[in-house]
């Protein structure tokens, strides 16, 4: 990290912390419990969830347009190995 976290995102990640610690039933300390956040700062997680959702979704397209274009070099070089050519036969 190049810089420290603003307030703002400190809240945030401090409000996911609760949230998740809650869901896997651990306590969390005081100092780190954060249960609301601002409209605002809602806002802000709601953005960073739909970015994040967008890379996954841009990412997994990526993969798969990959792996049919490594498909299609494979079926490419298993058509090349199994194509025959003629060739005359040669005398002497």
């Amino acid at each position: 990290m190049e810089e420290p976290l603003s307030e703002q995102w400190m809240r945030i990640y401090t409000y996911v912390f609760t949230q998740s610690m809650k869901f896997k039933k651990v306590e969390v300390p005081e100092d780190l419990r954060r249960e609301s956040l601002s409209d605002y700062d809602m806002r802000e997680l709601n953005d960073l969830k739909t970015w994040i959702y967008q890379k996954r979704v841009q990412h997994r397209k990526e993969k798969a347009k990959a792996e049919r274009q490594a498909g299609s070099q494979v079926e490419e070089e298993k058509d090349k190995e199994l194509k025959t050519e003629t060739v005359q036969p040669s005398f002497f």
